[in-house]
């Protein structure tokens, strides 16, 4: 979508004309534009259809923002959504990416957390989707481990790497199912999910002049706790020290006091959500990625961009060996 095209869609949303469009970000699944209206300026999020990933983006994140601005939360307002045209219109938030400040993530992204989970005997809520990717038992997360693993398993690029992945997956999955019994593939009570931003972290939040705002909500919705909270972990766009995410944990667990079980719990699944992360940041190697975004197999730009992941890859999976005793004998 050019600024033109966003500029005229935005005037047949709003059903009026608009002063000018600009782009402002672009991420891997969509793209954002700057609407300057005579009223004030807004957000226009486009969500380009993917031949290989059918999940709805934009039903999933405007669902969540209405739910979300109904109940006062800091996330941005939704105005008006197009499902025929990939795209929506939200309130623009004037902030600075919350890296780049002296905001406190992790106290904000805690109590973001527990007011989120305020939420979840509202009438309203009982109608929001799953996640994009729900974990609710160990066995599920072994399924998502192997259908990560898949796409990567040809890659001679990360064919060691790969071989390290998967001995750790093995004694960690080994270890769930000691400390978890039957509860390691058990469906657990309905009322242990909770909601979840999926996407959560120091990457999708502004700092504003009345504090911490949350975006990026395309993935939202009920979620397993253990997987919500690992998520938000070990999320490499946070880039958590340990310290860090021992808060973190802290933090979220508290929003949870009445599911006695769950320290145990994500304890046992922590590993297994930590080796699924090692698999995604090496998407880059993916060919079907590859092929998506038109990138050129020996460009500079792609080669540098996989030598960042492999790295990160590499980093958790030493984190994780070292933190959960995964590391070769």
């Amino acid at each position: 979508m050019t600024p033109d095209d966003s500029r005229a869609l935005a005037a047949t949303l709003l059903g009026r004309p608009v002063l000018a469009a600009r782009p402002v970000a672009r991420g891997g699944n969509n793209r954002i534009f700057a609407i300057e209206t005579e009223s004030g300026r807004l957000a226009l999020k486009s969500y380009p259809p993917q031949a290989e990933d059918r999940r709805d983006r934009l039903g999933q994140e405007w669902r969540a923002l209405s739910f979300l601005t109904r109940h006062g939360l800091p996330v941005p307002a939704p105005v008006v959504v197009a499902p025929e045209r990939h795209a929506a219109l939200y309130r623009w938030i004037e902030g600075r990416p919350a890296a780049e400040t002296d905001l406190d993530a992790i106290a904000d992204m805690g109590a973001f957390f527990a007011r989120l989970q305020g939420l979840r005997a509202d009438d309203g809520a009982a109608a929001l989707p799953a996640g994009s990717t729900p974990v609710f038992t160990a066995d599920q997360a072994l399924a998502q481990f192997e259908d990560r693993l898949a796409p990567l398993a040809g890659v001679a690029a990360v064919a060691d790497h790969l071989t390290a992945v998967r001995r750790a997956a093995a004694r960690a999955f080994e270890r769930a199912r000691d400390l978890l019994g039957s509860g390691f593939a058990t469906s657990p009570d309905p009322a242990r999910r909770v909601l979840s931003p999926s996407d959560f972290g120091r990457h999708n939040m502004l700092a504003t002049e009345t504090g911490a705002i949350f975006l990026d909500f395309e993935y939202f919705g009920w979620d397993g706790p253990e997987k919500a909270i690992a998520d938000a972990i070990l999320h490499p766009g946070s880039a958590f020290t340990a310290p860090d995410r021992d808060r973190l944990r802290t933090l979220m667990l508290a929003a949870l006091p009445d599911d006695r079980t769950l320290p145990a719990r994500l304890d046992a699944m922590l590993p297994l959500f930590g080796l699924i992360w090692c698999l995604i940041l090496l998407n880059e190697f993916r060919p079907d990625r590859m092929a998506r975004r038109g990138l050129a197999e020996g460009a500079a730009e792609t080669q540098a961009a996989r030598a960042r992941q492999l790295e990160k890859s590499h980093a958790l999976l030493s984190w994780l060996e070292d933190a959960y005793d995964l590391a070769p004998a």
